[in-house]
């Protein structure tokens, strides 16, 4: 007898709903943490960091298997959302608007999933991620403010059509794969961008507006460790990325030498020709034009 994924996964999700969906949510996390990985750092697939990826299926696991699967299933709830069709009829009805009981269901629970779910999940992620490699709470509460906004955006801007899409044509009982594997492809996003370190300003005097806004890319604070006035703890990359900024403000400073004796040169040139000019018009050699007679 043949083996049939299809009805195989079916079935699963019909006797297993909950296992099934944790199982598929930390596969499919950690697929996408590791093409995040791949994708910011161009890494081998030996020196990607396979705990984090292990981490961030776990989240997968929580937030994706257990939260995404119960929420959808809560939004299949029979006769959920009838007192809202039944109000919306009568208001249609006495203020002649008619929009068809299927298709207002689709909009209530598109609505519902992008302005009460997604909001969870997504602070959840932001939170979690860097919770669980060690960051302090104060740098999280500022990644949350920093990237909440606009991971939001494109949470609407993906899973808002998809929803429309999903929640008419798509069984329920196909939703939690579909969902998971375009969360799949989110959640490559949403770990791309917990791990981007935060920008801050160059502190270098002397530098130009152009040469501080290259250096705050470069630049990145680093979490100081110990007791007061420790000395920081930096990671590889953080220090390839300051080494980089000290050679720029190095360049830079010799560029600035360099024109300053060019400049030099130039007024020394210029005085030169200046003082060449002016002998040759004082020659004790040129005879007089004309000689005052008494």
């Amino acid at each position: 007898m043949s083996f049939d994924l299809a009805s195989s996964y079916l079935n699963a999700l019909n006797d297993h709903y909950l296992p099934t969906t944790c199982l598929q949510a930390g596969v499919l996390g950690s697929i996408g943490d590791v093409l995040a990985q791949a994708i910011d750092r161009n890494e081998t697939a030996s020196s990607l960091d396979w705990q984090r990826a292990c981490r961030t299926g776990t989240l997968g696991v929580v937030i994706g298997g257990i939260g995404d699967a119960m929420w959808l299933r809560y939004l299949e709830e029979p006769g959920l959302f009838e007192p809202i069709i039944r109000t919306f009829d009568r208001f249609g009805a006495d203020h002649g608007v008619a929009l068809d009981p299927d298709v207002f269901l689709v909009v209530i629970k598109t609505t519902l999933d992008a302005f009460v779910w997604a909001p969870i999940a997504n602070s959840l992620y932001l939170v979690l991620t860097p919770l669980s490699e060690g960051v302090d709470l104060t740098s999280v509460v500022d990644s949350l403010v920093e990237n909440f906004l606009p991971v939001m955006q494109s949470e609407w801007s993906v899973f808002l059509p998809y929803n429309l899409l999903a929640f008419a044509l798509f069984p329920p009982f196909i939703r939690p794969f579909t969902t998971g594997f375009v969360s799949m492809l989110f959640s490559t996003y949403l770990s791309w961008i917990t791990h981007l370190e935060p920008r801050v300003q160059a502190t270098a005097e002397g530098l130009n507006e152009g040469l501080g806004e290259q250096l705050g890319e470069l630049l990145v604070p680093v979490a100081v460790g110990g007791t007061e006035g420790a000395l920081p703890m930096a990671d590889a990359q953080t220090l390839a990325r300051a080494d980089m900024a000290r050679d720029a403000r190095a360049v830079m400073a010799a560029i600035d030498r360099i024109d300053d004796d060019a400049k030099v040169v130039l007024a020394m040139d210029a005085i030169g020709a200046a003082m060449g000019v002016h002998d040759s018009a004082h020659s004790p050699f040129e005879e007089p034009s004309s000689v005052a007679v008494e």
